[in-house]
């Protein structure tokens, strides 16, 4: 379906730093994807990591296709290349080679899984810019947008109430992560209706190339996956107060990213690497250069110079206020720090961190707030709507440790915002 340029003159004029910066971030997940493999080479295109897997251990001529396809091969393992050469093989040799051949094989399996998130991501880009939907109207979760020309903002309905409520641009991101997607109706503003668009296919495709990458990393490692991987149905089946708060966390602070972008913080998840062995949930950005209220902020600045010009802090954010948790936890980061320094998981982590600090916050009531949320229907603006104002500010006052001050008053009222009801 098509929908027609409406054009009008109110549209909402978005930096296009920013959106090549989101895009190149959702790029990296293709790099990623190349590390991934494990010094396995890449193959040349997805039709020859589909041989190589309709090849692997399962098929029954698995040993002759991977000997012709390893002996043309210019750098392959020692211990590999010397067993290849062999007319038959010891059990020791033959265990060996079917490691080998297995493992590159789910290698293949991740990467090619990353291939097709980033082409269906690129194919969504070029129907977007030609104006095309994208998405499903009977898709589950998708909410309706609609533009009010009168006030300048967009509004979506509550399903179980019918109620209508702004939603901003950070919310387009932040809800990704709660479930939902929003399509955009042809009263937006043209540039707005790409710009939703866009943020959408981006902010999904990321979390599905975070989630293949965590499902690896966790296989390899023999790690637990983090709970950014856990889907809303898991959280929903054994609700856990402490797992609920760093989801609101991260989102109360991405709407902070998008919708007051001249401050400069950014939200960045961390992976299953990160958070098992480096001790820390998620990651916060910040402008080194800059402490309280950004003037100039970087949606005005090339991706290059924006990250040079930036300090990364690895968050371990907990509800636990027992003494004996928190001292195990101190204990858990300081160790964490020196594994930092000495460059540990490099082959895992695409942005290191520059510190990990703990930040313990007594927050309760992050459950009752999910519930409610889920008894609503998932109205847009996630869960963290139904805490306290108060709550909200000493949530994100604890993550930005004193870089951004929340006396400023647009910052403020983002947080503290109740959701508008249109007329």
């Amino acid at each position: 379906m098509k929908f027609e340029n409406p054009g009008h003159a109110e549209a909402v004029h978005q930096p296009e730093h920013v959106e090549d910066r989101e895009i190149q971030e959702a790029k990296d997940g293709e790099k990623k994807a190349h590390k991934l493999l494990g010094g396995f080479p890449a193959p040349l295109d997805g039709s020859e990591a589909l041989k190589d897997i309709q090849n692997g251990v399962e098929n029954g001529k698995w040993r002759s296709y991977w000997r012709a396809k390893l002996l043309e091969e210019a750098e392959v393992p020692a211990t590999i290349k010397r067993i290849i050469h062999q007319e038959s093989l010891n059990d020791d040799d033959a265990e060996i080679i079917h490691d080998y051949v297995q493992q590159r094989c789910r290698a293949l399996q991740y990467w090619l899984s990353q291939q097709k998130v980033m082409k269906k991501l690129h194919e969504e880009l070029r129907r977007i810019d030609e104006h095309e939907d994208v998405v499903n109207p009977e898709a589950e979760h998708v909410r309706d947008l609609s533009y009010d020309a009168a006030t300048g903002k967009m509004f979506a309905t509550s399903h179980n109430h019918g109620v209508r409520v702004e939603v901003t641009i950070g919310d387009i991101a932040a809800d990704r992560i709660w479930g939902l997607t929003y399509r955009p109706d042809d009263s937006l503003p043209a540039d707005l209706w790409r710009r939703v668009r866009k943020l959408s296919a981006i902010s999904g495709a990321k979390l599905e190339t975070e989630d293949l990458d965590n499902r690896q990393i966790a296989e390899r490692e023999n790690l637990f996956l983090p709970t950014s991987s856990w889907s809303l149905e898991d959280i929903a089946k054994e609700p856990k107060n402490g797992v609920i708060a760093e989801r609101m966390v991260q989102t109360l602070l991405s709407r902070i990213q998008y919708d007051q972008p001249e401050l400069g913080v950014k939200i960045e998840a961390s992976d299953a690497f990160e958070d098992a062995e480096l001790k820390y949930d998620f990651k916060v950005v910040f402008p080194k250069h800059r402490r309280g209220v950004a003037v100039e902020g970087p949606p005005e600045k090339p991706r290059e110079e924006y990250v040079k010009e930036k300090k990364r802090l690895g968050i371990q954010f907990t509800t636990n206020m027992l003494p004996e948790v928190l001292k195990h936890k101190q204990k858990q980061i300081s160790r964490a720090r020196g594994e930092l320094h000495a460059g540990r998981g490099e082959e895992y982590v695409t942005r290191p961190v520059d510190s990990i600090v703990l930040v313990a916050v007594p927050m309760k009531e992050c459950t009752n707030a999910f519930l409610k949320w889920e008894d609503d229907g998932r109205p847009p603006g996630g869960p963290e709507q139904y805490l306290k104002a108060g709550d909200r500010v000493v949530l994100v006052q604890a993550m930005l440790q004193g870089r951004v001050k929340l006396e400023d008053k647009a910052v403020k009222d983002l947080v503290t915002r109740e959701k508008t009801q249109a007329k």
